[in-house]
């Protein structure tokens, strides 16, 4: 009675042969030539992160949508029912939050979904990164400014054949009187050429992490 598709005739088979009896044979699994997008991203990573970058992770839930939003039945929270269309919005007001707490080299990434609804394919997965203020804290870099020859710089030196577009984000209808200039990029991970995976990283993760120790009440 429990023999219904072709997998249970030939559990059968087997059972009445005797597995003990079956001769095994080794399985081969082909493996892909082209990089997966965890290594794509771990070398982003790893580079962003060796010159001074910080990575960012934020809710993909925002108020404010367009036609190609998608918009969540349920959501969390009412005054966020879209799926954001750019990541770049939410990491500008991460970079004003960091200003407004007198941080004079503000440089961050992220690496996230994005969703929307005319598109074929209508998820995408994107780097996004801000940068303002300093190029850096230390005495080589505290005078210079970030702006978009020195991002441009940075990145060609992994990625020489690669035209990245980075924008100058206008502070006029921003909550903020600093006047430095805000420098963004948003890019589909699949537009990154495999010239990325010679970088070798500088950074390492870290080892032991300090555990928690409960405090006492008395």
């Amino acid at each position: 009675n429990d023999v219904k598709t072709n997998n249970d005739l030939a559990e059968e088979v087997a059972r009445v042969v005797g597995y003990d009896n079956i001769k095994s044979s080794q399985i081969n699994i082909p493996t892909k030539d082209n990089q997966s997008y965890k290594d794509i991203e771990n070398k982003l990573r790893y580079f962003l992160i060796d010159n001074g970058f910080y990575e960012v992770i934020n809710s993909p839930f925002v108020s404010t949508h367009s036609e190609n939003s998608i918009k969540v039945d349920n959501p969390l929270d009412s005054n966020r029912e879209y799926l954001r269309e750019s990541i770049t919005e939410s990491l500008i007001e991460n970079l004003l939050y960091n200003e407004r707490r007198q941080k004079d080299s503000v440089k961050l990434f992220e690496i996230s979904d994005i969703y929307l609804l005319n598109k074929v394919k209508n998820k995408k997965r994107k780097l996004s990164i801000v940068a303002s203020g300093k190029v850096g804290l230390n005495y080589e870099d505290f005078s210079k400014k970030i702006n978009k020859k020195y991002l441009t710089q940075m990145f060609k030196e992994v990625l020489p054949n690669m035209d990245l577009k980075f924008n100058s984000v206008s502070r006029d209808l921003l909550d903020t009187k600093v006047k430095n200039e805000i420098v963004s990029m948003e890019v589909d991970l699949d537009d990154f050429s495999n010239e990325i995976f010679s970088y070798k990283k500088i950074s390492s993760s870290p080892k032991a992490f300090n555990k928690y120790i409960q405090i006492s009440d008395l």
